[in-house]
């Protein structure tokens, strides 16, 4: 399989899990585990196109926080995020994280910071189009070599 099916494959199963996280069949608790697990997907095709192979090794063993806290900084450090997108994504993504463990976890029950579901599913697009950005810029260059 090259990169380009690779790739096509893995935009499809992200839209898939994206249009399960936004359908009205689920409840907000529900919808925000799908959203995050959206996050930490596209979190990890962040880290394994970054090139940095020590955070792609260990990809698998990191925790979801870690991923998506990695691929924020890789963003904001290639110039993809800016610092008030960076803060308002790590913002939004706890709280995402908190519901999804609240929800996962039920003795956890956190008390998770206010987050209007809409205010989340535009930080999840904005976050969404920024990594797909940077993405294709490496696929590009990868290509051009």
């Amino acid at each position: 399989m090259t990169l380009l099916n690779l790739a096509n494959s893995s935009h499809k199963e992200l839209d898939t899990l994206l249009s399960i996280a936004l359908s009205q069949e689920f409840e907000e608790p529900l919808k925000a585990v799908f959203l995050y697990t959206f996050v930490e997907k596209v979190s990890a095709e962040v880290i394994e196109t970054s090139g940095e192979r020590k955070l792609r090794r260990l990809l698998c063993k990191m925790s979801s926080k870690r991923r998506v806290g990695r691929a924020l900084a890789i963003l904001r450090r290639e110039g993809v995020l800016s610092d008030d997108e960076y803060r308002e994504l790590k913002r939004v993504f706890r709280a995402l994280r908190c519901m999804r463990n609240s929800f996962l976890h039920r003795v956890c029950s956190e008390e998770c910071p206010a987050i209007n579901f809409n205010d989340a599913i535009n930080a999840v697009q904005l976050y969404t189009s920024r990594a797909r950005e940077f993405i294709s810029k490496i696929f590009i260059s990868w290509s051009t070599v």
